[in-house]
């Protein structure tokens, strides 16, 4: 599963700045339900 999102935060003390988000989700079905496994952020 792939999630886009913009986040506006300040980092580190360097002011409030707009990043393009992709979250990148692993998941594996486990007997009856599915567990997340990985989680993988980058910006597009």
């Amino acid at each position: 599963m792939t999630g886009y999102s913009e986040v506006n935060a300040a980092v580190f003390g360097g002011g409030r700045h707009t990043w393009r988000l992709q979250l990148k989700f692993y998941v594996k079905r486990n007997g009856g339900e599915w567990k997340l496994c990985k989680a993988i952020a980058s910006t597009w």
